[in-house]
């Protein structure tokens, strides 16, 4: 659609317009977001298993070095991941409550409330995990 289209456009045409845009900018940087975390784990557990065998990798400073920013990099994705996707909820939260003119706020019983905040808890265990995981690396 051209710009002279678009300016013809009556309000609401126009807010439905740019709304979808919006809906498909948020999915395609919500995707992107999501692969980091399974590119790095893909890529550490490569690493990984070629390191088992000393003679395909040996386990030398650099490969060391490469371990463990792949696995630190596996648990901050997952958080930023997270974040994103509780911001983008909250976000949206607000612009319901901006155009219906209401203050709104989700009821959350036991089971919401462990749904909630899981994801939030495994992601710092597994980030707690990866730092010992990279000190162990550095030690031995």
């Amino acid at each position: 659609m051209k710009k002279e289209e678009f300016d013809k456009l009556s309000p609401d045409q126009k807010f439905t317009i740019i709304n979808s845009y919006q809906t498909l900018l948020q999915s395609a940087v919500n995707y992107r977001m999501g692969l980091l975390p399974f590119v790095a784990g893909i890529s550490a557990t490569l690493l990984v298993v070629a390191t088992f065998n000393n003679e395909l990798i040996p386990l030398d400073n650099t490969i060391r070095f490469v371990l463990s920013i792949l696995f630190v990099i596996i648990p901050m994705s997952l958080l930023f991941y997270n974040l994103d996707l509780k911001e983008g909820a909250k976000k949206n939260v607000e612009r319901m409550n901006e155009l219906l003119g209401t203050n709104f706020k989700p009821k959350l019983n036991l089971q919401n409330k462990v749904t909630a905040y899981l994801p939030d808890f495994i992601i710092y265990i597994l980030l707690i995990i990866s730092f010992v995981v990279v000190y162990k690396i550095w030690c031995f």
